[in-house]
């Protein structure tokens, strides 16, 4: 019969191939990508740009949620800089490696709403003023869906603009262009809201999964939900990553071969496995 401390060991040296796994699958998600970290007026912002020689001036801006951060964004962003766009992520006010805070409410579009549209605004400038013939593309989880629209309702440099996990009143009729909205299948709120956005801009009866409009005035809407995604887990999913890279193809007119990545799947064993270590380690001695 095998002994407790036996099966300790074999759990061990188990959680210790699934640890080398995890870091080498995690390692090699962005072989073919520059990751740059810089600091702008005062904003963490992370660059991800593909080694190939580029030939659209597009630039992807993302945005992350109310109490997040920009890592949250990173799984998105490695696709689509693999897939071939250069892209931007960066923490707001009072969030991941910002240093400084924010003040008032995010209820309150006068608070620390006007804040984040502000410093987003500051910060699309910069990239704006280094290359003027860019066109942008932006992106926005949950409270920053809010934020997003707002800003490319104001420059008319965004060609697209994405909500996931999406709430915000700024959707028009032609404005901003070409909005793909994305909710996780289990966010019933969010979807139902998403329909009642197309209802309110005049299509009668909308419908998740239907192209309206073109992309070729700019007037392009669709709502799409993402299978066995909830409000965090719609980041990491691949459903998610093939949605927003085609919507961005789309807009650029582009057949780029899309690329996604498990990094949420990778990350998650990562944290198994060292949680498992420590627990059976601790045993063993």
């Amino acid at each position: 019969m095998i002994s407790s401390y036996t099966i300790r060991i074999i759990l061990s040296f188990f959680f210790f191939l699934l640890l080398l796994l995890c870091v080498f699958n995690l390692s090699n998600l962005d072989q073919e990508i520059l990751i740059k970290k810089q600091t702008i007026n005062e904003t963490p912002v992370t660059i991800f740009e593909p080694k190939k020689d580029k030939i659209d001036n597009i630039l992807v801006f993302i945005a992350h949620g109310f109490a997040g951060s920009s890592s949250f964004m990173k799984s998105i962003a490695i696709s689509l800089a693999n897939t071939g766009y250069k892209t931007v992520t960066y923490d707001f006010l009072g969030h991941g490696r910002h240093s400084k805070p924010y003040s008032g409410s995010i209820t309150n579009e006068n608070g620390a709403t006007q804040l984040f549209v502000e410093q987003t605004s500051d910060l699309i400038d910069y990239f704006l003023n280094k290359n003027e013939k860019d066109e942008l593309i932006i992106i926005g989880h949950s409270m920053a869906s809010d934020i997003i629209f707002r800003v490319a309702n104001t420059n008319n440099k965004f060609i697209g603009s994405i909500g996931v996990s999406n709430y915000t009143d700024q959707i028009k009729k032609n404005e901003p262009n070409n909005v793909l909205i994305i909710n996780g299948v289990w966010e019933k709120h969010l979807r139902n809201k998403a329909l009642n956005i197309l209802e309110s801009i005049g299509i009668t009866n909308p419908q998740e999964n239907i192209l309206y409009g073109s992309f070729s005035d700019g007037s392009a809407r669709k709502v799409l939900s993402i299978k066995n995604a909830d409000h965090v887990g719609i980041l990491y999913s691949e459903n998610s990553q093939l949605s927003i890279n085609d919507w961005v193809n789309k807009i650029m007119g582009n057949q780029y071969n899309i690329k996604t990545n498990n990094l949420g799947i990778w990350a998650a064993l990562l944290l198994i496995s060292v949680v498992g270590l420590f627990f059976l380690l601790g045993r063993l001695y």
